[in-house]
């Protein structure tokens, strides 16, 4: 078996798959110090290289030995990656806690996967029931992949988000249920998290923009009709009561004083004599 594993040329294929992974590491964590601390510090690459093995040991038949590793490397690295699952070169996991890849999950190039991530299924048949991930995709952290959808090449998941259906080539998926928010191609630059909140094209900052606009509009409207909001608070009458200055004034009749009538007088009451 070891004289197999060396004529397949698994050593050289396997250091040169961990400097790839290194290299990956360096170029999107600016946290990284040197190569070191990245070898012997991120869990990430940890369940990454023993995946590899499970693996080759899930593909051998050796599934009982792959799935006690695969155990062991989740209570070390807190990262949950079935044996059977595709994983292609310089996957990028940051962070790292709480990941699930599930066991038909299939996962391109170049992807970068943040703290917990869920790539799961939706059905108990022995089926394709796992997200496909392609090459170059973004995938921000808390993100529930479910079912066997399809996260198209430079696609991006916001972080958070719940995502259902198929995300297309270059689009970004946001919220819960996802929907997408923009889909401008290739990214030119790699966007931690999937999203870049500052962005124009964001719906809630494009949503205040147009509250703004139609404010500013309606004041100048009222501006030139003449009728700004204080003169309407100033001249408009109070609730419930209306006024009329049509109507003419009543004339007011005299007042008669009432005659006093004389008060009558008691009786003088007798006393008697007492016996």
């Amino acid at each position: 078996m070891i004289a197999k594993f060396l004529k397949e040329g698994w050593p050289v294929q396997a250091w040169r798959a961990v400097c790839a992974d290194i290299r990956t590491v360096r170029d999107h964590d600016p946290a990284a110090a040197n190569v070191w601390v990245i070898f012997l510090t991120y869990p990430g690459l940890h369940a990454l290289w023993w995946h590899r093995l499970n693996h080759w040991l899930w593909g051998k038949n050796w599934r009982a030995l792959a799935s006690v590793l695969a155990f062991l490397v989740r209570v070390i690295t807190a990262i949950e990656i079935h044996p059977a699952a595709k994983i292609g070169k310089r996957l990028f996991i940051d962070h790292g806690a709480g990941i699930v890849i599930g066991s038909t999950a299939e996962i391109g190039d170049d992807v970068t996967m943040y703290q917990g991530v869920t790539l799961g299924g939706t059905s108990l048949e022995p089926v394709k029931r796992h997200p496909t991930i392609g090459d170059h995709v973004i995938i921000g952290a808390n993100a529930t992949i479910l079912g066997p959808v399809h996260i198209e090449t430079c696609a991006k998941v916001g972080a958070g988000a719940v995502v259902l259906q198929n995300v297309p080539h270059g689009c970004t998926a946001v919220g819960v249920p996802a929907r997408l928010v923009r889909c401008p191609g290739k990214p030119k630059d790699f966007v931690p998290y999937g999203i870049n909140v500052v962005s124009s094209e964001d719906p809630f900052l494009k949503m205040r923009e147009v509250v703004g606009h139609l404010t500013m509009r309606v004041a100048t409207l009222e501006e030139r009709a003449g009728a700004s909001p204080q003169a309407r608070k100033k001249t408009a009458p109070s609730a419930g009561k209306t006024t009329r200055t049509d109507k003419k004034p009543r004339p007011q009749k005299p007042r008669q004083k009432r005659k006093r009538e004389p008060r009558l007088e008691k009786p003088a009451v007798e006393k008697l004599p007492q016996l």
